[in-house]
C-alpha cells in the first residue's frame, strides 16, 4: 500500500488548497445516485475555485465570521459546497439533520437554533425555506440560488484571509435525546489531528477508496470520511 503523504495544511482551507493545486493529486469527489450508480464527479482543483465564489456570495450577502450559518439539504454535494464555502469565509459552519416530520418539532428546533447560535442564518433549498419560514417567521433564511455576486468581497476570502488554526470551523449538534441539542465546536486543528490521526493508524493513503455512507450532521461524515479522504489524498 502507498505511504500516506501527509500536507503540512494548518487550517482546512490550506488543505483544500494544496490538494487542489497538486497536479498530480488523484483525490477527487464522486457523488452516487439513487441506485447507487455514480452520477457525477468533482475535482478538488473545481471544488477549491467554486468554493472561493460561493464564499464571496456569502459575504455579499452580509455574512460574516461573527454569524452562524445552518444548513439544511437533501443531499452530500450542497452540505459540501456549502461547507467549504463556509471555511474559506471564516463563517462557522452548522449541518442540520433532517426535519422532522412533526411541525411542531421543527418550531421547537428553530426557536432552540435562534436563541442557542443568537440569530443563525439557514441556507437551504426554496421548497424547504418556504416551509420553515411558516413555523420560524423570525428565523434568517437564504437560498444559494438567490446569492448577490461576491464581486468586490474576495479580498475577506481566503487565500488572502488567513484564518487561525484555532478558529471555529463548525458546530455539530448532539442528539437531543436528553433534551435540546447541545453544539459541539470544532476547530481547524481539531479536525486536521483527527484525520491525521486516522491516516497513521489505519495507512489510507491515495490508494485507498471512501464511501460516505452517513448523514452530513453526523460527525462521521466530515472528520472519517470527507476530511480523511482529502487529507490521504484519495477518492
Amino acid at each position: 500500500m502507498t505511504s500516506p503523504n501527509l500536507t503540512k495544511s494548518n487550517t482546512l482551507p490550506e488543505l483544500l488548497r494544496d490538494r487542489a493545486e497538486d497536479p498530480h493529486s488523484p483525490a477527487q469527489l464522486g457523488f452516487l445516485g439513487a441506485d447507487g450508480e455514480a452520477t457525477r464527479s468533482l475535482s478538488l482543483a473545481e471544488l477549491y475555485r467554486d468554493s472561493v465564489d460561493y464564499a464571496s456570495r456569502l459575504l455579499a450577502a452580509g455574512l460574516s465570521p461573527t454569524d452562524v450559518v445552518l444548513a439544511s439539504f437533501p443531499d452530500h454535494e450542497s452540505h459540501i459546497r456549502l461547507f467549504w464555502a463556509c471555511c474559506l469565509a471564516g463563517i462557522p459552519f452548522c449541518p442540520l439533520p433532517a426535519l422532522h416530520p412533526d411541525a411542531s418539532r421543527q418550531t421547537l428546533l428553530f426557536n432552540h437554533l435562534q436563541s442557542l447560535f443568537h440569530r443563525p442564518t439557514l441556507i437551504t433549498l426554496p421548497e424547504t425555506a418556504q416551509s420553515i419560514r411558516l413555523l420560524a417567521p423570525d428565523l434568517k433564511i437564504l437560498e444559494p440560488q438567490t446569492l448577490p455576486e461576491g464581486t468586490g468581497h474576495t479580498s475577506h476570502v481566503f487565500p488572502t484571509r488567513i484564518p487561525s488554526p484555532d478558529d471555529t470551523v463548525c458546530f455539530m449538534l448532539t442528539s437531543g435525546s436528553t433534551g435540546n441539542s447541545k453544539a459541539v465546536l470544532l476547530r481547524h486543528s481539531n479536525f486536521l489531528s483527527s484525520v491525521r490521526g486516522k491516516i497513521l493508524h489505519h495507512n489510507t493513503s491515495s490508494s485507498s477508496r471512501f464511501l460516505n455512507w452517513i448523514a452530513f450532521d453526523h460527525v462521521a461524515c466530515l472528520s472519517e470520511i470527507h476530511i480523511h479522504a482529502i487529507e490521504a489524498n484519495a477518492r
